[in-house]
């Protein structure tokens, strides 16, 4: 079974990241780009199970904190950033 959960954190001071892409085997971070500023251009793979269970676990605690986003008309209501 594959699951995917979406939430969204909407305080833009506090926010603690901007993607996570996690599995209970690997994981990417997004870090700050290398290269220009203000830019999240840039990762790290975490390749060891134990790393990846650990960033699991820190979604897990963000997602609960997160405004839920589990139907497409959810998704729809959201305002457009430019």
């Amino acid at each position: 079974m594959k699951t995917l959960h979406i939430g969204m954190l909407n305080d833009l001071i506090r926010e603690p990241e901007r993607f996570l892409v996690a599995s209970e085997r690997r994981a990417v971070v997004t870090i700050p780009s290398l290269v220009t500023a203000g830019n999240f251009d840039a990762g790290v793979v975490l390749a060891h199970p134990r790393q990846a269970w650990g960033l699991v676990q820190h979604v897990k605690q963000l997602y609960f904190a997160a405004e839920k986003l589990e139907t497409p008309e959810a998704v729809r209501a959201l305002q457009v950033l430019r």
